[in-house]
């Protein structure tokens, strides 16, 4: 295992998110943590920004092991509370940046007025999804590297590991 981001590293992302969601509006905007492996980053976003909004969560699932497949969202919040609203999603990683084109147009079709992204990790060959109006990411990582730590998991093993590290397993994503 080889350690790419240390505990204290990753807390200036943690705060430029933070910065980036504290200038929004608790009103009309709905915070979406992606499940499984945003949880810890975050928690920590919205302890930083002190949200007092709204906060849900969506599970979407694309990967079996480190195999890339069919994508299923799970909502864990009645969607009609979205219509007319702003969503900030906060995300782990972007590997090919087809979940989250689907979670845009899935939130479009709900009638979210704006998407806005930031993910802790961008591929290099991730692309910045279409259905997405603002997109953020705090740093970019090779695409061989196959990352585990910081709510980041290999068959639900490592999330809970303080730092990121690469895990030398070859990725299919």
């Amino acid at each position: 295992m080889n350690v790419l981001y240390s505990r204290n590293y990753l807390r200036r992302f943690e705060q430029e998110a933070a910065d980036i969601l504290k200038k929004k509006n608790t009103e009309d905007t709905i915070v979406i943590i992606m499940l499984n492996g945003a949880f810890i980053f975050a928690g920590s976003v919205l302890k930083k920004a002190k949200w007092k909004g709204r906060v849900e969560m969506l599970k979407a699932s694309s990967y079996k092991a480190n195999i890339s497949g069919n994508l299923s969202l799970f909502p864990l919040f009645e969607p009609n509370i979205l219509k007319n609203k702003k969503v900030f999603i906060i995300e782990d990683i972007i590997d090919s940046g087809k979940t989250l084109e689907m979670v845009g147009k899935e939130l479009k079709c709900l009638g979210v007025k704006l998407v806005e992204v930031y993910s802790l990790l961008k591929r290099k060959s991730g692309k910045r999804p279409e259905n997405i109006d603002v997109m953020n990411y705090g740093i970019e990582i090779e695409d061989d590297a196959f990352v585990v730590g910081y709510g980041l998991d290999y068959e639900g093993n490592y999330r809970g590991l303080p730092f990121i590290a690469d895990i030398g397993i070859v990725s299919n994503r």
